[in-house]
């Protein structure tokens, strides 16, 4: 079936997951997590939904539990697409995101602490 964000037709499990994820650019300046709801999840990545700004190419960690075992799951994403919905509440972003490993991580971070110089 094909995902709302994605181009591509594959293999996704729809799914009804509340979970938390930080931002990574925020980190630098807050320490907070937001609320999301995960709607589509593959092997390599997933689709949620966001109240919180979002832009392309940010690194998430989303926190989750399992509905089955109820363990806990941490996942350093990247942000791939990001959709704008405009509800009656405010703004949510609907985020298509892959999942990456620690190197990406550790880039980003650099990247971000070497900014502007």
């Amino acid at each position: 079936q094909k995902g709302s964000l994605d181009k591509r037709i594959g293999h996704r499990a729809h799914v009804r997951i509340v979970g938390t994820a930080a931002i990574e650019r925020e980190r630098e300046f807050f320490d907070k997590t937001h609320k999301i709801n995960i709607h589509e999840m593959s092997t390599n990545g997933l689709i949620l939904t966001i109240s919180a700004t979002v832009i392309e190419n940010d690194i998430l960690t989303v926190t989750f539990r399992l509905p089955s075992s109820g363990e806990r799951k941490v996942i350093d994403c990247q942000a791939m697409r990001v959709k704008e919905i405009s509800p009656k509440d405010g703004i949510i972003y609907e985020v298509a995101a892959r999942a990456v490993d620690k190197q990406a991580v550790k880039a980003y971070r650099s990247m971000l602490k070497n900014r502007g110089q």
